[in-house]
């Protein structure tokens, strides 16, 4: 099984691909001290003949190419001997220079205390944040020109010589060296975008319009949003930078002096402006910060270029590098706007396996600062921030000659033409059918898609082993209408249970989707399902013994009111039947057969600036920086489908996420809600217990099933990651990369009297008037992905057949 997965997840990596490139010379090395053999920062590399060099990292590291057929390398640093290396022109080669001391003696030295004139440097850039800073104009807009690129690296020759790559040999002469780190590539996929950018400061409003996109072995035009300006935000003058979900702290930022060394180099004229030249490299290891260069502009002490690098002991997982490059020009002769940026990222789960590179360049044209918009330029009711024009995927080739920024390069063109060719091979559409597979839980036929293969066998008290088999109609039946059905049986009940359902795509924008459902099954109350339901591979687990039989039927509709409101109307009607284990009774013991409730909900889902990727029937959220807000109101319909039951539900949700740069970032939820009526218990709010071992972050992790219950309430779901704050001060451990994270949990709650007397409680449920709490720590990022955390009760200690303290595992993937 390994093997198999083996072989297809390194496929991904050829879905596309490219051809020869132009002819460079390309140098990776070293600059080492010939007596100490320690690497020499700041050492001068220059290729013979020509004026293109660089200078040596803090420990003596560099890359260097060119176009030009140099055959020497020219070294020299201060305080050594000159060096000539010879070199092979237009080859890829890794070398390792030694430079002997340059040994002389020297009069009296007196050193005398003084400012370092690096710190006074970065103190004024910080100073004159605000002032440079782009967020600081009323209004800019631009035309920009996006450039991503995905390619396979480490692509050694055990991989070529894999089976299953036999039919597409033709793509190993593609194979090229990495400038960044050396690792040979493959590239894999390339895609193209040109559109106009707008931003308007006070009230604080953005729009692009995607007016062109090109994006290889991508149907989907939608996926085209992720290659424009929203999802990048480089911008060093923040105090911190968000690189995937890790906040790294900027040179420039006010805390920059505690964490980094300055050194002034030197001074240069660049594009006609005098520059002081920088480098600065992080003060302690393993923290999120960067190393680099950068170009501060004499009188505004604005960045005219960076260069800035992951810092080596950075704790990350999976990303063994990357970098960011940007170039300011200035507009107006004013204003030093980012004009040109280069983002290169390297992904590796090992050092010795198949990974991942991501290129993106962005240039920048047209810069206009403080533009006057039309009124209802930023209408609140479009439906979000990037548009994408109807002709932005017609352009041929020799259109895109004219639209594009820079040329591409021969290997950039290839991929293109190398596409429809992959795409056609057998193997392909087989590994395309695996991907989905991993990323939807559906195994992809022509008409059908069966699944998802984690609700295929669970296993609980009441059935027994489960075992289910679900499909639901593929986008070649219809791309309208969608329908899906399953069944279940289990070993211990011999009952058969069933759901069948369809979806209706009503239109793309705004999002508008109806669904009708029915199903008969068995459901446990009181659960945070969360994305896979109660019947999953991971619920094999656990005693999980409460289930009650409900027949459900819910239709209605969802839809997009603007880009930030989200709107849903449903009627619900439920039939719920006690099983062996939970039963009902009134008040004078009588056995009831069955509680029936119909509801008409409305909710709102409220989260500025939240971003989706779509299909045709299914979104995904990428969620927001700021506060998500979900607000329902449900209402219980009496004398209607059986109903005995009149109420008012109201319940109102906020879940963010607050990051604190150095010191981790917070996640929390806060939940209230209310019920006006008389209702029976399966009707309260039944908090949201746990059994087994498995971590969730909306359950009360050591709270039973039906042990707390409320017609009113509040609950909080919070935890902190410290990113290893503490044990990557601590030798032994943080070669681990082994982080820190703390858990609060907590609900008050009551319910009234007359809902106390509908139905008999089932036994050792009570209200929260005294609040639960529970807290745990817990240590997280083991082996990448494994949690392990320890939770102990603060609150109601004292009941009979609780657990006061457990161990609990959870999985993640980190970065």
């Amino acid at each position: 099984m390994i093997r198999f997965l083996k072989k297809y997840i390194l496929f991904i990596y050829l879905i596309l691909f490219s051809a020869a490139v132009f002819s460079q010379t390309k140098i990776r090395g070293e600059i080492i001290d010939y007596e100490t053999t320690e690497g020499i920062p700041f050492a001068s590399i220059i290729f013979s003949e020509t004026n293109i060099g660089c200078v040596s990292d803090y420990e003596g590291h560099f890359f260097i190419k060119s176009k030009m057929p140099s055959k020497q390398l020219i070294i020299s640093c201060i305080g050594y001997l000159n060096d000539t290396v010879k070199i092979k022109p237009n080859a890829y080669q890794e070398i390792r220079i030694l430079l002997k001391p340059d040994l002389y003696a020297i009069g009296e030295v007196v050193i005398k205390p003084g400012k370092d004139p690096a710190l006074r440097l970065i103190k004024k850039v910080i100073r004159n944040k605000k002032n440079n800073n782009t967020n600081k104009l009323k209004t800019y807009s631009y035309e920009q020109y996006s450039k991503l690129e995905i390619d396979l690296n480490n692509f050694n020759d055990a991989i070529k010589k894999e089976k299953f790559l036999k039919d597409f040999k033709f793509a190993f002469a593609n194979i090229d060296t990495s400038e960044a780190t050396g690792k040979k590539y493959l590239p894999l996929i390339l895609s193209e975008t040109l559109s106009d950018y707008y931003f308007q400061n006070f009230p604080r409003h953005r729009k692009e319009q995607i007016l062109a996109t090109n994006i290889s072995g991508v149907e989907n035009i939608s996926a085209s949003q992720f290659t424009g300006q929203m999802y990048v935000d480089f911008n060093f003058y923040k105090s911190y930078i968000r690189i995937i979900d890790k906040e790294f702290v900027s040179p420039l930022s006010l805390s920059g002096p505690v964490v980094y060394d300055y050194f002034l180099i030197d001074t240069a004229l660049i594009d006609n402006s005098l520059c002081y030249h920088m480098t600065f490299k992080p003060k302690r290891k393993h923290e999120y910060t960067f190393q680099g260069d950068m170009w501060i502009a004499d009188t505004s002490f604005a960045l005219k270029r960076i260069d800035a690098n992951m810092s080596r002991t950075a704790n990350m997982d999976f990303v063994s590098d990357f970098y960011v490059r940007k170039n300011y020009e200035k507009i107006d002769n004013k204003f030093f706007f980012p004009a040109e940026e280069e983002f290169f990222i390297d992904f590796n789960i090992s050092k010795i396996t198949a990974g991942f590179f991501g290129r993106k360049y962005t240039s920048r044209k047209k810069i206009k600062l403080n533009p006057v918009f039309p009124k209802n330029f930023f209408s609140p009711s479009e439906f979000r921030d990037i548009e994408i024009d109807d002709k932005a995927a017609t352009y041929d080739s020799s259109e895109w000659n004219m639209l594009r920024h820079t040329e591409l390069t021969q290997k950039e063109r290839q991929i293109y033409q190398m596409v429809d060719s992959v795409k056609q091979q057998p193997t392909f559409r087989k590994f395309e059918n695996f991907v989905y597979l991993i990323g939807t839980g559906y195994l992809k036929r022509k008409y059908i898609e069966l699944g998802p293969y984690y609700k295929i066998f669970s296993r609980n008290a009441l059935e027994g082993n489960r075992f289910r088999l679900g499909f639901r109609t593929s986008n070649n039946v219809s791309k309208i209408i969608e329908l899906n059905a399953y069944s279940a049986f289990g070993t211990r009940d011999k009952k058969i249970k069933y759901g069948i359902g369809t979806k209706l795509k009503i239109t793309r924008e705004p999002w508008t989707l109806a669904r009708i459902n029915f199903s008969d099954d068995l459901i446990q109350l009181g659960a945070n399902l969360g994305d896979f339901g109660s019947d999953n591979i991971f619920s094999v687990s656990g005693k999980n013994d409460k289930l009650l039989h409900i027949q459900n039927f819910e239709t209605g509709i969802e839809r997009d009111i603007f880009k930030s409101l989200t709107a849903s109307v449903f009627f619900t009607h439920k039939r719920i039947m006690p099983t062996d284990s939970i039963h009902f009774f009134d008040m004078s013991d009588n056995e009831i057969s069955e509680v029936n409730a119909s509801e008409i909900t409305v909710s709102a889902h409220f989260g500025i600036n939240e971003e989706y990727i779509s299909s045709i029937f299914n979104r995904q959220s990428f969620g927001s920086l700021y506060p998500i807000i979900e607000i329902q109101y449900t209402y219980g319909m009496p004398d209607f489908w059986n109903s005995n039951y009149q109420y008012n539900k109201f319940t109102v949700g906020l879940k963010h996420f607050i990051s604190f740069g150095f010191f981790g970032k917070t996640i929390y939820y806060v939940e209230a809600g209310k019920i006006l009526g008389t209702v029976p218990f399966p009707l309260l709010k039944l908090h949201e217990g746990s059994t087994g071992i498995a971590y969730n972050m909306r359950s009360f992790n050591l709270m039973n099933y039906y042990e707390f219950a409320s017609d009113e309430y509040i609950s909080f779901f919070a935890e902190h990651h410290f990113n290893g704050l503490v044990l990557n001060k601590i030798p032994l451990l943080r070669r681990l990369k082994f982080r820190e994270v703390v858990y609060a949990k907590g609900v008050w709650g009551n319910f009234s009297n007359t809902n106390r007397t509908v139905l008999q409680f089932p036994n050792k449920m009570s209200d929260v008037k005294i609040p639960y709490i529970e807290v745990g720590l817990g240590v997280e990022n083991i082996l990448n992905f494994l949690s392990i955390n320890y939770f102990r009760r603060v609150t109601h200690i004292h009941k009979e057949g609780i657990r006061k303290n457990g161990i609990f595992l959870g999985f993640h993937v980190n970065f």
